[in-house]
C-alpha cells in the first residue's frame, strides 16, 4: 500500500521501493514494540500506560523528519 501510494499518487521516484518496504517495515517495528513490550508495552503495562508507545511514534517522526531533511538537502 505504501509503495503504491509514493509511486502512484506522490509520484515519487523509487524504482526498487526502498522507502515503501524500508520506511514502512520500520516504522511498524518500532510502532509495535511501543504495543507488545513485555514490561513497558500498552499491552502489559499496568493499567495500560502509553508513555512507551509515544517514545516509540515519537522517534519514528523524529527519524522521518531528519531524513527528509537530510534528502532535501541533497536533491533540492
Amino acid at each position: 500500500v505504501t509503495d503504491w501510494f509514493l509511486t502512484h499518487v506522490a509520484h515519487v521516484d523509487d524504482p526498487i521501493s526502498v522507502v515503501g518496504v524500508h520506511g514502512a517495515a520500520g516504522f511498524w517495528g518500532a510502532t509495535w514494540l511501543g504495543f507488545a513490550h513485555p514490561t513497558l508495552g500498552v499491552l502489559y503495562a499496568p493499567g495500560g500506560d502509553a508513555s512507551f508507545l509515544w517514545v516509540q511514534v515519537s522517534s519514528c517522526l523524529a527519524l522521518a523528519a531528519w531524513s527528509l531533511a537530510a534528502a532535501a538537502a541533497f536533491f533540492v
